[in-house]
């Protein structure tokens, strides 16, 4: 608790340190400027930063981290101590299945354009797959209620299409919306 960001990252790594350790750092772009400006994808977290750059110098460990922006901070070492993964969208055939474990029902070529109409994106077709079970019992033909436009491809919309169909559906249970205030 004592010190600056800085030092509280130097010590947070010497603790991970100890242990082989697997540290699993998912969706951190809330923590990264983003993309267009003068500091895209560059740390805003001092300490974070002191971390990461701690364990990419030294780790018994693995440290996995996501996300959509590369992490300028760690550039330097992408050819060595981090290294970075781009994914690809997945195929209609593997989002598909991403949609059955997922709990959404129909055949497998709905579930197939399912998956193309998202572009792929994981989020999205997560997001569309917890949707469709919990507001229509899994029914792949209530996908309609979510119209992915084509420029939604071309911007990575998916995701806030989903979530807008969760709003509507919220919308129509007045105790649902409140609960979710109280738990935000």
């Amino acid at each position: 608790q004592q010190g600056t960001p800085q030092e509280k990252g130097e010590r947070l790594a010497e603790l991970i340190r100890t242990e082989p350790t697997l540290l699993v750092l998912d969706g951190i772009e809330p923590l990264q400027y983003p993309p267009g400006g003068p500091k895209k994808g560059e740390l805003k977290d001092e300490a974070l930063r002191a971390l990461l750059l701690e364990l990419v110098v030294r780790n018994n460990g693995l440290c996995i981290l996501s996300t959509r922006f590369r992490i300028t901070d760690l550039k330097e070492f992408e050819r060595t101590a981090a290294r970075r993964i781009d994914l690809k969208p997945l195929s209609a055939k593997h989002g598909a299945r991403l949609l059955r474990t997922l709990g959404v029902k129909g055949n497998e070529r709905d579930l197939a354009n399912a998956s193309e109409e998202a572009g792929g994106d994981c989020l999205a077709l997560t997001l569309l797959g917890t949707y469709l079970d919990t507001a229509w019992a899994g029914d792949i033909q209530q996908r309609r209620r979510i119209h992915f436009g084509a420029q939604d491809k071309k911007l990575r919309r998916h995701a806030w299409k989903v979530m807008a169909a969760y709003e509507e559906w919220f919308a129509e249970r007045p105790q649902m919306s409140q609960l979710l205030r109280l738990l935000g």
